[in-house]
């Protein structure tokens, strides 16, 4: 479906898709909270004489619960190898 929206534009009261952040956050695996809910209060976009944009957020909640489990993995895990380093010739 196409939506039409004339600016400048402002959203009000969203509500994030908090499983779908979740899955992003777990990618990298070192993140040691999880997502429960989050909200935004509004999102304004304003245009600028000159073809920029303004975009203002306010009211950003996230609430997030400490995983232990999360917190030992990501610290146990082994460090990151930096591979360039070992490539560098003299």
């Amino acid at each position: 479906d196409k939506v039409e929206a004339k600016l400048p534009l402002k959203l009000t009261d969203l509500r994030l898709r908090e499983k779908n952040i979740q899955e992003i956050l777990d990618e990298e695996g070192n993140f040691p909270f999880d997502l429960k809910d989050g909200r935004i209060g509004s999102i304004s976009l304003t245009p600028g004489w000159y073809g920029s944009i303004e975009i203002a957020v306010t009211d950003i909640v996230l609430n997030l619960s400490f995983s232990p489990m999360k917190a030992m993995r990501a610290a146990m895990a082994p460090a990151p190898s930096d591979s360039s380093s070992e490539d560098d010739g003299p």
